[in-house]
């Protein structure tokens, strides 16, 4: 099985927004007390590789603290065949249309390394 590596290509292309709706756009993602969305593009993905279909996906993600390394994270996608880049427009994330599927991602202790 191949294994393939995309990132962002620019920093609109990763934000966060808060409580209150307003965007950050940097070169990474930090979700601190009082960050309720994250969100990532990642440009150019075939629906192939080497001929064969995608058929899933990893993301990576780390704990900066061990005081915080009990995520809880609901993922979803973006219900868009091409997504425009994030702006500080309020609420950027949030009303952006997504699709109806959600996985949740819980785990205890997962350490900060």
């Amino acid at each position: 099985m191949a294994t393939v590596t995309f990132n962002p290509s620019q920093s609109a292309d990763d934000a966060w927004q808060n409580l209150a709706g307003d965007m950050t756009l940097t070169a990474e993602i930090r979700l601190t007390a009082g960050t309720a969305w994250a969100g990532l593009i990642l440009d150019g993905i075939p629906t192939t590789v080497n001929g064969a279909n995608i058929i899933s996906a990893t993301l990576y993600y780390q704990a900066t603290v061990t005081s915080h390394d009990d995520p809880y994270i609901d993922w979803y996608l973006q219900d868009a065949d091409t997504a425009a880049v994030f702006t500080t427009t309020a609420n950027n994330i949030t009303s952006r249309p997504r699709t109806t599927a959600v996985t949740t991602d819980q785990a205890t202790a997962i350490g900060n390394t």
